[in-house]
């Protein structure tokens, strides 16, 4: 997953520039994307267990599965229709298939076989605070580009505000959407571990209550 995610996702971030970068959500997917990869392959291989490694690569994962989602939700629903491509072209397939479908399908076999649950209590936080961090971005890109690449990033403007919290809550949703189906298929719950292991001890201890009574 890694190597291809690097040659064909990794191209598209090439032909866009690396001052392009910060400014673009789908350029931060990329690179989110195969740094997950590398960070999960290495947990694979690695000989020695490392639970602060192994924590941070099911963190990267958690991330770049929402993210990746929320990207190609995005841009397959609202952008692509609009947008007019020579497909005779190499650059059409590196701007389109290369940068917003290579990752989510990378991430989607990465999460049929490998075996790591959602935590809900610690997830959330993590997408919320990628998405919080990207927000800004789409702000400052006015100030170095000229204009700002998905919306007008007008602070001042109500409909900015409005846009922000769409964005956010729909980046949520997708997370708790992909969270509960993983969780679902890994473990026949869509519960994560811990809330898990909690309604567990929670009807066990409601029986002890009653076998007392």
């Amino acid at each position: 997953m890694f190597i291809l995610d690097l040659i064909l996702a990794g191209n598209s971030l090439w032909i866009m520039g690396v001052g392009y970068f910060p400014f673009y959500l789908s350029a931060w997917g990329v690179g989110v994307s195969i740094g997950t990869h590398l960070l999960l392959m290495v947990a694979h291989f690695k000989p020695d267990y490392d639970p602060v490694f192994d924590k941070m690569a099911k963190a990267a994962f958690e991330i770049c599965f929402a993210l990746e989602g929320f990207i190609a939700f995005y841009y397959w629903s609202f952008l692509f229709p609009y947008m007019k491509f020579d497909w005779k072209l190499f650059s059409s397939y590196q701007a389109t298939i290369f940068m917003h479908g290579v990752p989510i399908v990378m991430i989607i076999i990465e999460a049929i076989y490998n075996s790591i649950v959602f935590n809900y209590k610690t997830g959330w936080q993590r997408i919320l605070w990628t998405m919080g961090s990207y927000l800004y971005l789409q702000y400052a890109a006015k100030e170095f580009q000229g204009f700002s690449p998905y919306f007008d990033a007008d602070p001042s403007s109500p409909v900015y505000w409005l846009i922000v919290a769409l964005n956010l809550v729909f980046s949520q949703t997708i997370y708790f959407i992909e969270a509960f189906v993983q969780n679902y298929i890994k473990t026949g719950s869509g519960l994560s571990r811990n809330d898990a292991r909690v309604s567990v001890m929670s009807s066990q201890f409601k029986d002890l209550l009653n076998f007392l009574q």
